[in-house]
């Protein structure tokens, strides 16, 4: 009886020792107690920076997960490397690229980089000065020297009109002289916000052919007529029609298209002393007609700038004080 209780209790407290060795093995752990592991950010100390071509600039890195690496998104406008925790930044050319900064934890920046050429615009000139005939439209060249690229260029004055290559910086500045004279600023800019002023003059000369215009005539290797900018209908399709009438001691020295009747239907004539000596300026006529009809008939001035056997130049000119302006024209007939 005695040992039959005996294996009674012990069994009984060998099944209370796996009862609570299965109750150890299905303890949940409160994981709130738990210590996470930290992450370290990565810190730049800036987001975005400009970097002049010629001077490398250096970025460190504040703080980060260490083993940096770095590339670039725009390599044709800047590069860089990273050596000992510092970002190595290097402009290639102008405008606007992106860096990305990376660590070993898995961490990555952006930087925007603005890569320029210069802090200061500078202007092939600064005070110009346009003169053209009166009542003439004329074009001056200028350009920008140094600058960083998309140009733009206004005028404050309507009178005097400006154009600028968007990256080449070339100028060109128009306008038509009056007998008072026209005065503006042309403020120039850059992509980068710099600006440069030119300030402009227009007058206005009498003088209706420069030395240089005379001598281009004289060098042409086709013929020419035009009269206040209008050359005579059909003279594109028979260069050939000029010729030279001599009557009552004057010269008629033109381009003339007959209709098929045989009448002068188009024309641009000067008449003038049939004596007058080359270069002389002597008085003149100058007649344009189209279709039949006069557009153009006045006195003024002729020079007969060159006749041999290349070629006859001609010019005429006056000056129209109502309409504030000068009325000039050349006839080129090359042989």
């Amino acid at each position: 009886m005695l040992r039959n209780k005996f294996i009674y209790f012990a069994c009984g407290a060998l099944m209370l020792g796996f009862t609570t060795a299965c109750d150890d093995d299905d303890t949940v752990i409160d994981e709130s107690v738990i210590t996470p592991i930290e992450k370290p950010d990565l810190v730049i100390d800036v987001e975005t920076m400009r970097v002049k071509i010629g001077e490398p600039a250096q970025i460190p890195v504040t703080s980060g997960g260490g083993d940096y690496s770095a590339f670039s998104l725009s390599p044709e406008i800047v590069d860089v490397t990273i050596i000992d925790g510092v970002a190595m930044i290097e402009g290639k050319k102008n405008g606007t690229g992106e860096i990305i900064i990376s660590d070993a934890a898995g961490n990555y920046k952006s930087l925007t980089v603005s890569v320029y050429t210069t802090d200061e615009l500078t202007l092939s000139q600064t005070d110009v000065k346009l003169v053209t005939p009166l009542g003439f439209s004329s074009t001056v060249k200028e350009s920008v020297l140094l600058g960083n690229g998309g140009y733009r260029a206004v005028s404050d004055n309507r009178a005097v009109s400006v154009s600028i290559g968007e990256e080449s910086g070339e100028i060109s500045i128009s306008a038509t002289s009056t007998k008072t004279d026209i005065n503006a600023v042309i403020t120039v800019s850059d992509v980068t916000g710099l600006t440069a002023t030119m300030n402009v003059t227009v007058k206005y000369t009498l003088d209706a052919f420069t030395e240089s215009d005379l001598a281009a005539f004289c060098e042409l290797t086709e013929s020419a007529a035009e009269l206040n900018g209008n050359v005579p209908a059909y003279f594109n399709y028979y260069p050939d029609n000029f010729s030279t009438r001599t009557a009552d001691g004057k010269d008629t020295f033109g381009w003339v298209y007959n209709s098929w009747t045989g009448a002068k239907y188009c024309w641009l004539e000067f008449e003038y002393p049939a004596n007058a000596a080359i270069g002389q300026t002597v008085s003149g006529k100058a007649s344009l007609g189209s279709y039949g009809s006069v557009t153009y008939q006045g006195e003024g001035s002729v020079k007969v700038v060159k006749n041999d056997d290349t070629s006859k130049v001609v010019v005429f000119w006056n000056v129209d004080e109502a309409a504030e302006r000068i009325n000039r024209g050349y006839l080129v007939e090359v042989k």
